[in-house]
């Protein structure tokens, strides 16, 4: 196979890999980082490990 040939299937893969990426994520976690907040007081990090 030419270089070309490899680039596209491995770019399509990974096109594919992402697509299939967000389907799996719960809604819940969209929803959650999509949460603008109302106030000015300082965010609390809920992503802290």
């Amino acid at each position: 196979m030419s270089m070309a040939t490899v680039s596209l299937l491995f770019f399509f893969g990974l096109f594919l890999a992402i697509v299939a990426w967000v389907f799996v994520v719960p809604k819940s976690r969209w929803d959650r980082d999509a949460q603008i907040p109302l106030t000015k007081d300082p965010v609390e990090n809920r992503n802290a490990r």
